[in-house]
């Protein structure tokens, strides 16, 4: 789906319910979240990272989204913990990612 369509993306959601509550992937919790917080379904948006975190625990990417998730959010105390998650697990998993998620804890 290209277009930025949230009510088509809704009905995606609600056929494909299962998968969004068990990604087969990480990027999917990803997507599917940032998608619904652009959307200001934000309750919607924490289920799907959540889903992510209960699957791919370690996970340095979906930390690093619910980083920044609670910075648009104003919410700096749990912004600044995901991001430090996401930094910690970046460092033991060598993802090469780990300077993007320093520069998000940096603009806190």
């Amino acid at each position: 789906m290209k277009e930025d369509n949230f009510e088509r993306f809704e009905m995606y959601v609600n056929r494909f319910k299962r998968f969004l509550d068990d990604p087969i992937l990480e990027i999917w919790a990803i997507r599917f979240g940032n998608y619904f917080a652009k959307n200001n379904r934000g309750e919607d948006a924490l289920k799907r990272y959540q889903a992510g975190l209960k699957k791919f625990p370690e996970s340095a990417v979906i930390h690093n989204a619910l980083g920044e998730f609670y910075a648009n959010k104003g919410d700096k105390p749990k912004a600044i913990l995901y991001y430090k998650k996401a930094i910690g697990y970046a460092e033991t998993n060598k993802d090469s990612n780990l300077e993007e998620y320093k520069t998000n804890l940096g603009k806190l």
